[in-house]
């Protein structure tokens, strides 16, 4: 059995899977031979044979046969079942053992449906290329093809997705969801290459339409990101701000709300005099802390040491956040009770509460 990895491949059950020649012997570390079995794992990262280790690879691959070697250099695979990668052995010469078992489908698609939508998907891509030099032998091939998969798989190396994106088809359970996954990744393929062609929007048909926006923003954000990834230090503001709201990990109402003022600000321009105070909302509220911590046990002995470390006297006071801790401590959480600390200025009350920001969550007012 030869183990293959792949990486930002698109690979799916029962379909035909093509690799130039070069490549698939570098992945799998020798030739390989006519009707020979094969298990195509995914690779988490983009690492060399020499790189791979135990952890390198999602658990969900697909198995297949060498089904043509072309003496134009490619390979051929004909995909079968997926399978769970129950376990992976790296050998120290980096070739791979593996235990596998097979990963059952939930057929929820009939046969007549799914054939339905590769006809569809074959006209399609038909009409999409009946501008290029390349249309009738792109309509050629793709009348051979007999499942959507194998249609994904041959327009792979075109889509704009992350490596991630391509393994959640194949981690898909279900045939109809899965199906689903590839219809809307293939249409926003094609209306993207409508876009780029300028092709005629007006044939469309009304659901298209749909498919065409999210492609078009999908393409615009792409580019954005290219952009950005090129230049980091002429990111705007709007840009850092998306990116912080996406990171942030608010409740969806925060998000929500977030959004609302992120494109009040890109609606305002920098010239408008609520600009700043859009400015200052935004870099507070995505400052912060809204990922759930997990509750930390704060040693008493090592509290006390801290306070008595910078600060002399102030008994009662250290007194007080001793035993706050040791009820945090016995419940378990880190909320409760709001320390406020009074006193004249120098008495170091602000920077006693910086002290506490080691492991409790603490309210402090500076007085004036």
């Amino acid at each position: 059995m030869l183990v293959v990895p792949v990486y930002n491949k698109l690979i799916t059950p029962y379909s035909d899977i093509y690799f130039r020649t070069e490549d698939f012997q570098n992945m799998s570390g020798r030739e390989p031979s006519p009707d020979e079995k094969v298990v195509l794992l995914v690779s988490k990262k983009q690492e060399t044979r020499a790189e791979h280790t135990d952890e390198s690879f999602y658990p969900i691959g697909v198995s297949g046969v060498v089904s043509e070697i072309g003496r134009e250099g490619y390979v051929a695979v004909k995909t079968m079942n997926r399978v769970n990668v129950d376990m992976v052995y790296v050998n120290p010469n980096h070739s791979i053992d593996l235990t596998i078992s097979r990963r059952q489908d939930i057929q929820d698609l009939d046969e007549t449906e799914s054939y339905q939508k590769l006809v569809a998907l074959r006209k399609a891509v038909v009409e999409a290329s009946e501008n290029y030099t390349w249309g009738e032998w792109m309509k050629q091939f793709v009348g051979n093809l007999d499942t959507i998969g194998s249609l994904a798989a041959v327009l792979s190396p075109w889509l704009h997705l992350s490596n991630e994106q391509r393994y959640a088809v194949l981690a898909e359970d279900s045939s109809r969801k899965r199906t689903e996954m590839l219809e809307q990744i293939l249409y926003e393929f094609l209306e993207v290459a409508k876009v780029t062609g300028e092709a005629n929007a007006s044939s469309q048909k009304e659901y298209q339409d749909a498919y065409r926006e999210s492609a078009i923003k999908k393409q615009m954000a792409y580019l954005q990101k290219e952009l950005d990834d090129m230049h980091p230090e002429t990111v705007s503001d709007v840009r850092k701000f998306e990116k912080k709201i996406k990171e942030a990990g608010m409740n969806e109402a925060a998000e929500r709300e977030a959004g609302k003022v992120l494109s009040r600000l890109k609606q305002e321009g920098q010239q408008s005099a609520e600009t700043g105070m859009l400015y200052d909302y935004l870099d507070f509220v995505t400052g912060l802390p809204w990922k759930k911590e997990e509750t930390k046990h704060i040693d008493l002995a090592e509290a006390q040491r801290i306070l008595d470390e910078d600060h002399s006297g102030l008994k009662k006071v250290k007194q007080r956040i001793i035993q706050q801790i040791a009820v945090m401590n016995l419940k378990k959480e880190q909320k409760g009770s709001i320390l406020l600390f009074v006193g004249a200025p120098g008495t170091g009350k602000t920077s006693i509460g910086r002290i506490l920001s080691f492991g409790m969550k603490t309210c402090f007012t500076p007085a004036l």
